[in-house]
């Protein structure tokens, strides 16, 4: 194991440089993934030109997230339709109201803003690693979050992962520097 932080010490320069990297590969690959569809719009997945969906989600989920965010922002609540009272968990419908009550109901606006949660996984990746292990290991978390494909290609999918991944590592974060504090041992 590398040289883990002590409690209340900072990362020296070299470490976040190390982070700025990460970050910015990760946020390019991610907004890489957005754009695809709008740059090689002729390539087919599916049967159907790349271009076809640039503003459709992939999936039924994303589609019920959507219609349930929409129900949020009108005031009708936590329901996909009138025939039900919740179908999915609360958490990422919130996000994705949140996100259409600033931007408008535009796929890719939703996109662009899990690609900045996705980076920020990147971050919590990188901290994480960084509290338990040491610089080294750090900068390998970060630099593994930032290109792995199934994190980067969660970025376009409109499903509840990221935020999921980002909340779960966030939590790590708090119960290692809870850990790591003198009153908790």
């Amino acid at each position: 194991m590398g040289e883990a932080l002590a409690a209340g010490a900072t990362p020296g320069r070299r470490a976040w440089v190390g982070l700025c990297v990460c970050l910015a590969l990760g946020l390019a690959a991610r907004l890489g993934a957005v754009a695809l569809p709008h740059v090689m719009g002729s390539v087919t997945v599916s049967g159907r030109p790349l271009a076809w969906w640039a503003d459709r989600p992939f999936f039924p989920d994303s589609l019920e997230y959507i219609v349930v965010a929409r129900n949020i922002r009108s005031g009708d609540g936590l329901m996909v339709d009138a025939a039900s009272r919740i179908g999915r968990m609360p958490g990422y419908p919130v996000f994705l109201a949140l996100v259409q009550t600033l931007f408008g109901e535009s796929i890719l606006a939703v996109r662009v803003a899990d690609a900045l949660v996705g980076t920020g996984v990147v971050a919590l990746a990188w901290l994480l690693a960084r509290e338990l292990f040491g610089r080294r290991e750090a900068l390998a978390a970060g630099l593994i979050t930032a290109v792995y494909p199934f994190l980067v290609l969660q970025t376009v999918l409109i499903l509840s992962e990221v935020l999921f991944i980002a909340c779960m590592l966030a939590g790590g974060l708090c119960l290692a520097w809870a850990w790591k504090r003198e009153s908790v041992k």
